[in-house]
């Protein structure tokens, strides 16, 4: 016969074990999901931080339009091109007002942007230099030998 005591001593020790051995298999997944949750919340203070901050960054450099979205874009289109100017300056090329697209490049302050409005217009160079007179200012004409 078995003794109530050594029973209830034996089904302790049964789940001692059973709960250490679903502790050593759960803690390398705790572990893991406890990670993913800090990177989503870094991401998180991210989006809600950083971003807003680049949109009013693109706003004051005159990218919005006064609209109510965010930037003041009021369409994704509107939103595309105030995060990526080569979108606007690559349309002012094709059109052919090349001073514009110039201008609104020098006016980012970015040689990278320069050069790609350069590199945009360099099929048409024949065309713009044999024009008279050349459609492009004085201003813009230094700015680009510099």
């Amino acid at each position: 016969p078995r003794s109530s005591a050594a029973w209830d001593d034996l089904q302790t020790e049964l789940y001692t074990q059973k709960e250490g051995a679903v502790a050593a298999e759960v803690g390398p997944l705790v572990s893991s999901l406890r990670a993913a949750s800090n990177e989503v919340r870094s991401a998180a203070e991210l989006l809600l931080t950083e971003i807003p901050a680049a949109f009013a960054s693109v706003a004051a450099m005159g990218g919005g339009n006064g609209g109510g979205g965010v930037g003041g874009a009021t369409s994704l289109e509107e939103l595309e091109q105030a995060m990526d100017p080569t979108l606007e300056m690559g349309r002012l090329v094709d059109e052919g007002l090349y001073e514009e697209a110039f201008t609104k490049s020098l006016g980012l302050s970015s040689v990278e942007m320069v050069a790609w409005v350069c590199a945009k217009v360099e099929p048409a160079r024949e065309t713009v230099f044999a024009a008279s007179p050349v459609p492009l200012s004085q201003g813009v004409l230094l700015s680009c030998c510099m």
